[in-house]
């Protein structure tokens, strides 16, 4: 099979052997390539290599640079036989992404320990954010690792301790600043000083845009809480509800199903991507099928944890948590069909999100929303976020504060409108359980 992802989304792991002066080969690297020139049919790009030298591709408009339009130019440049297959093994090589992956979530990678006067547990986190005027640092790990029945605050554990990654042996007190079981996220924080002397160059995770099925992932942990392990997989489902127990309850959670092995003491841990961007968090799994397991989506992690984190930094002690508006719709998914875009090499569902019912007296009757009415996008602060799928609602809406105004966008009758402007009021925010 051809790869026929974008070159430049592959350059910084690739080296091209190329004939210089046609008579010697010198491996050099490719160390960029960018558009350079682009007119109404053809687009120019060019490829600039470690010794200096670069070279140019015209592809029609709206085409990136490929691996094939390599190979095209070679055999245009210097007339070798070599087939596609052999100028890949040849002259074309790949260094292991999960080298740039691990290594990178590594410097994020915590395992945590909770317990109380009777009983531990152990699990995985991760370094979210650090406040340098605060001297605090920010640790993402799941809920139902923090929550041991019996415990002080309704089951959060008395005691909490961190280890970053390759400091095992040096624990850092932790103390629990807010959580929701419903998202199994919970934020912990410690001295920010403290965690630096023992590591200066731990740095928080950077969040990846988006993720899809068939994406490579990387799951990094306190595996059986022997210290942190990685294992490889891919995103095998994007999206599906799973029933867990998360504080002694049974709870149905959203989440993306991957096959990396994960096992106990993974809880809590970072689901890294080959750029190492965490695109989610480690949660649970299917212990009679160890290709089947859990973590918790890229939007609902990062949706909770600035949520927690910015109702505990508002300077109001009367809030901790995580807090949500309610729309006041109820809505059925229609017309679900699967859409890859070989252009950009994703793929994803989109549904019509048809309104079935409108609540009276709720933020969706005040602007004016009806049964039958298609939601496609809501719109924060000026910022449109379009919609695929039903559950895009609630990640939308864990970003939500006091004071934001809100547009609905949708279509009525097969015309396209938005609603007007909805200021929200804090008496509207609810906290997850």
């Amino acid at each position: 099979m051809k790869p026929k992802k974008a070159l430049f989304l592959l350059a910084p792991i690739l080296s091209l052997a190329i004939l210089a002066g046609g008579c010697s080969l010198t491996r050099v690297s490719v160390t960029s390539i960018e558009k350079t020139a682009s007119y109404e049919t053809e687009d120019v790009y060019t490829v600039n290599y470690s010794d200096g030298s670069s070279s140019s591709f015209t592809v029609k408009h709206g085409k990136d640079v490929t691996i094939q339009d390599l190979f095209d130019r070679y055999k245009e440049e210097y007339g070798d036989k070599l087939t596609y297959d052999e100028f890949l093994q040849k002259y074309l090589t790949v260094t292991d992404e999960s080298s740039i992956a691990v290594k990178t979530g590594l410097l994020s990678s915590f395992r945590v320990q909770a317990s109380n006067s009777n009983t531990s547990q152990q699990g995985s986190a991760v370094l979210y954010a650090v406040n340098e005027s605060k001297n605090e640092a920010y640790i993402i790990t799941n809920y139902h690792v923090t929550y041991i029945s019996g415990s002080y605050r309704g089951g959060i554990a008395s005691n909490l301790a961190c280890s970053v990654y390759g400091s095992d042996h040096t624990s850092l007190p932790c103390e629990y600043i807010g959580g929701s079981a419903s998202s199994d996220i919970a934020l912990l924080k410690t001295n920010l000083s403290a965690l630096q002397s023992v590591n200066p160059d731990v740095k928080p995770v950077t969040f990846a845009d988006s993720y899809s099925v068939g994406d490579t992932v990387y799951a990094i942990g306190n595996t059986e809480g022997e210290g942190i392990s990685a294992t490889k997989g891919i995103v095998s489902v994007d999206s599906e509800d799973v029933t867990m127990s998360t504080d002694g309850t049974r709870r149905t959670h959203r989440a993306m199903r991957i096959d990396a092995a994960i096992y106990h003491g993974n809880s809590g841990g970072g689901l890294f991507n080959t750029k190492g961007e965490l695109v989610g968090i480690t949660n649970g799994g299917d212990e009679t099928d160890q290709n089947v397991n859990y973590a918790i989506p890229l939007s609902i992690v990062q949706g909770t944890a600035d949520n927690i984190l910015h109702y505990y930094s508002d300077g109001d002690t009367g809030t901790s948590g995580a807090y949500k508006i309610t729309l006041g719709f109820t809505a059925t998914s229609k017309n679900a069909r699967y859409i890859f875009d070989e252009t950009s090499g994703t793929a994803y569902i989109k549904e019509d999100i048809v309104i079935a019912g409108v609540n009276a007296f709720s933020i969706a009757s005040n602007l004016n929303l009806r049964a039958d009415d298609i939601i496609t996008g809501i719109e924060v602060n000026g910022t449109q976020h379009p919609l695929n799928r039903s559950y895009e609602i609630y990640d939308i809406l864990l970003t939500v504060r006091a004071g934001d105004e809100i547009k609905i966008s949708f279509t009525r009758g097969g015309n396209q409108s938005t609603t007007s402007a909805y200021t929200v009021e804090t008496e509207e925010l609810s906290k997850l359980d």
